[in-house]
């Protein structure tokens, strides 16, 4: 970092407000996740500095005690982690970029072949001085040659989508109050406390909100949405509460559901080939109310007062 001219300074990994720095060097995913990305914010989609290896640590003192067998079982569980563990963070950090494109309020620069090329000059006595340790020399150059044979093309983002349900103002079928009540089990594995519980969801005219609330956790989002044929879509404008992973709903999220409906309960399932998350189709929705209201919402953590206006 001091090669390229900056003044590193290290900072916690939960940092969710960072003062006094120009720049961060971490996943889109934990920009976008931990409201890192503030508006007027530039990322370089370019620009890799360090490669992000899947690696387990352990005390030294911790792994000597393991039998051969287990060090056996500890391998082969990393070895099969890999090919799910890479794929798995592609797609998070490419729907991160996704939501934080339809924001509208974060530019993604690219880095000319020019200027790539300065940035190698400039570590370029970074790589001189690691290489003086024959080790380190060693794996940077299996690291060199691995790179030749996988002839991987570098990732890219695809364009800025300004994907947006239809305008508001239109009547729909969803228009009204909606209840679903789920356990632990729709939280999936990661198991946040802010993806179960009982849900109220409220859509009025394109403009919808829900709560989200049980013993640990009370969640607002809110945001627009569409009705076409047997799909909806929802944008969220925001999300916020009481939520101890820092899992509430962001702004630019983009959610797609097949719906099916009997009478006053209503089915989400996953769309094809878009992002339906399970917290929210865990259950079937039941109708409280035909008129949208605010009423129903969690008394804890009630969505901000203009969240169904405008």
């Amino acid at each position: 970092m001091r090669a390229l001219g900056a003044d590193p300074v290290r900072v916690p990994a939960d940092t969710l407000r960072l003062k006094g720095v120009d720049g961060l060097e971490q996943r889109v995913f934990v920009l976008y996740g931990d409201r890192l990305a503030v508006p007027g914010s530039h990322i370089t989609a370019n620009v890799n500095l360090w490669p992000r290896a899947l690696v387990i640590f352990a005390r030294g003192d911790v792994y000597k005690r393991l039998t051969a067998s287990e060090r056996d079982v500890l391998q082969q569980a990393a070895t099969n982690a890999v090919p799910k563990g890479g794929p798995a963070a592609r797609v998070g950090d490419l729907e991160a970029a996704g939501n934080l494109c339809r924001t509208g309020r974060v530019a993604f620069d690219l880095a000319t072949t020019s200027e790539l090329r300065a940035l190698r000059q400039a570590v370029a006595p970074v790589y001189r001085e690691l290489e003086s340790d024959p080790e380190t020399r060693a794996t940077i150059q299996q690291i060199a040659s691995l790179k030749v044979q996988l002839s991987e093309p570098p990732a890219t983002l695809p364009k800025c989508s300004g994907r947006s349900p239809a305008s508001t103002g239109t009547p729909t079928a969803l228009d009204g109050v909606w209840r679903m009540d789920t356990d632990t089990s729709a939280a999936g594995a990661e198991g946040l406390d802010e993806n179960w519980g009982h849900w109220i969801f409220v859509f009025d005219h394109g403009k919808f909100a829900d709560t989200q609330e049980n013993a640990k956790a009370c969640t607002w989002g809110y945001g627009t949405f569409a009705v076409r044929g047997n799909q909806t879509s929802w944008k969220f404008t925001d999300g916020g509460g009481i939520s101890p992973n820092n899992a509430t709903n962001k702004p630019g999220e983009f959610f797609v559901f097949d719906l099916s409906s009997y009478r006053d309960t209503l089915t989400l399932k996953p769309a094809h080939g878009e992002i339906s998350p399970v917290n929210f189709r865990a259950k079937p929705w039941r109708r409280l109310s035909s008129s949208p209201t605010r009423r129903y919402f969690s008394k804890r953590c009630p969505p901000p007062a203009d969240a169904l206006s405008g």
